[in-house]
């Protein structure tokens, strides 16, 4: 895009002479339209990386929602349910 607008300086510095063909205000008017494609391009782009920004940042999020904080092993929990299941058995006279 630089070398375009650089190329279109050219041609306004050109147009300005008294014996500038008339060729030059469709070459300029030709670069124009390639610079404003351009730019539109980048304006779309920059807003899908926002997007792909956004949703990476929220998932992230999500994920550490998810999970808790400090996560404790599943052998732990079980151990620790028959532990109980035990101690109850052995001091109720029922069970």
């Amino acid at each position: 895009m630089k070398t375009l607008a650089a190329q279109r300086a050219e041609i306004v510095k050109q147009m300005r002479r008294k014996d500038a063909p008339p060729e030059l205000a469709d070459q300029r008017m030709a670069l124009t339209c390639k610079i404003a494609e351009l730019r539109k391009e980048d304006k779309i782009a920059e807003g899908a990386i926002k997007r792909i920004q956004r949703t990476r940042e929220s998932n992230r999020i999500d994920r550490e929602n998810r999970m808790p904080l400090h996560p404790r092993p599943r052998r732990r929990r079980r151990e620790q349910e028959r532990e109980c299941t035990d101690t109850t058995a052995s001091v109720l006279p029922w069970a």
